[in-house]
């Protein structure tokens, strides 16, 4: 079983969200609610691969044939 990092589209524009917040200076008053926003979109990686298995497998199998054939 191997570990690996990656962040959805949903946790990236989160982020974006806190940035901004901070430079405007609004994030102090919103930490409480991204905090739990955060807390709650945390995703059970194993579970984002079964969910996503066939995708994942055909991509594979496409980059596979663009790199040997």
């Amino acid at each position: 079983n191997k570990d690996y990092e990656y962040n959805t589209a949903t946790e990236t524009a989160l982020l974006e969200v806190k940035k901004k917040a901070e430079e405007e200076k609004y994030f102090d008053a919103i930490k409480t609610q991204y905090d739990a926003l955060k807390l709650s979109m945390n995703h059970d990686k194993q579970a984002d691969i079964e969910k996503n298995k066939e995708e994942i497998i055909s991509l594979l199998e496409e980059e596979i044939v663009r790199r040997y054939y």
